[in-house]
């Protein structure tokens, strides 16, 4: 499953985290340009 908008925020970031370590999610798309794009790169 994907998760779309990695990088909106770091609410946004945390909750993909989330999925991809309980094995929900496969796979992200990361919107640059966004406040949490420094927050996703790390």
């Amino acid at each position: 499953m994907n998760a779309d908008d990695f990088g909106f925020s770091r609410g946004v970031n945390l909750a993909i985290l989330e999925g991809f370590q309980h094995g929900i999610l496969t796979s992200t798309s990361l919107m640059v340009n966004m406040p949490g794009f420094e927050h996703a790169r790390l």
